[in-house]
């Protein structure tokens, strides 16, 4: 479902929804002057599997039109952390968990996949997709909190989840990452169901 806010009152727009999903990143875009969402995990129906989303889509403030573009996306994930750098108005993307393809294994003949937690950065131009290669990255994650701090005029990357819960804090000035905070209370191990 998606909904608007419009100072009052919700709204619910049903014109043309998006295949339902969680975990997706989600931006205002000022080129496109939509907000777009891409990736995630969902299932199309209630009866379907679990699918992996790479997909993109454009909300106008009507409905949800499906995005295509031309450098296709970074592919199959969930969970990763995103946020858009006023100093370039591009989208910042890193991480998540990842959806990637392995060969099959004698006597299969169909590739199968296998989820990994990421830690590449790509940046989105409101066009197209581009792999950001830093000279140093924060440890592979999903779930972490990014943010941009207009104070310290820099990407902030707080926390997540890669099999256990950090706590560490990250500053990015292009070209690297850089550790303000290494998880001082350690990796802690999720206990539970």
């Amino acid at each position: 479902e998606t909904w608007t806010w419009d100072g009052t009152s919700w709204n619910r727009v049903t014109r043309s929804p998006a295949p339902a999903r969680t975990l997706a990143a989600m931006w205002y875009d000022s080129t496109l002057k939509k907000t777009v969402i891409y990736g995630g995990i969902g299932r199309i129906t209630s009866a379907d599997r679990i699918t992996r989303y790479s997909d993109m889509w454009t909300f106008d403030g009507n409905g949800w039109s499906e995005l295509k573009p031309a450098s296709g996306t970074p592919g199959m994930r969930y969970g990763a952390q995103a946020a858009v750098d006023p100093r370039t108005n591009h989208l910042l993307l890193f991480g998540g968990l990842r959806d990637d393809p392995v060969p099959p294994v004698p006597p299969a003949t169909t590739p199968g996949e296998v989820q990994v937690y990421a830690d590449d950065m790509w940046e989105w131009d409101g066009t197209a997709w581009t792999r950001v290669a830093p000279t140093s990255v924060p440890p592979a994650r999903e779930n972490g909190g990014m943010a941009f701090d207009p104070t310290r005029n820099e990407m902030v990357l707080f926390g997540g989840y890669a099999g256990y819960f950090f706590s560490d804090l990250w500053t990015y000035n292009p070209p690297a990452w850089q550790v303000k905070v290494f998880d001082p209370l350690g990796n802690r191990r999720r206990v539970g169901p």
